[in-house]
């Protein structure tokens, strides 16, 4: 199996079986609905390094990435929205929601942004607000 890029990819997620989606270089996101056998380009709207993703189901998904980069889309990829981090310039390294509208994301300088909407607002919050709220476990 072949992803069909010469891009460095870096970040992968899988829904279910059959969906998923990998991230990496010049805005790359490649998306596969037969389980990895064959990966189509999406467009990213970006050419920014993106180094994480979370699908929670095969329709709704987030991408993060440098200079703050958070992608969301509804339907499977097909289109991609840019979401406000308030952290612009911060390398955004890691994504994780635990439904559609609880997620985290994590930087570099130990930034930690968390969101109860779907992404519509992101706060900024301490290490130790996250270990009050146990995002680690």
């Amino acid at each position: 199996m072949s992803s069909g890029t010469k891009e460095l990819l870096v970040s992968l997620s899988f829904p279910d079986a059959g969906h998923g989606w990998v991230v990496g270089s010049n805005g790359t996101i490649l998306a596969t609905s037969d389980g990895g056998r064959t990966w189509k380009p999406q467009v990213s709207g970006t050419s920014n390094y993106l180094f994480g993703v979370c699908f929670v189901n095969p329709q709704k998904g987030w991408i993060v990435g440098e200079a703050g980069t958070i992608l969301h889309t509804q339907d499977g990829g097909a289109h991609w929205q840019a979401q406000q981090s308030g952290e612009m310039e911060a390398l955004l390294e890691a994504v994780k929601f635990l439904d559609e509208k609880r997620g985290f994301i994590v930087g570099e300088f130990g930034s930690i942004l968390v969101t109860s909407d779907g992404g519509a607002i992101w706060k900024c919050i301490t290490k130790r607000e996250a270990d009050i709220l146990d995002i680690g476990s």
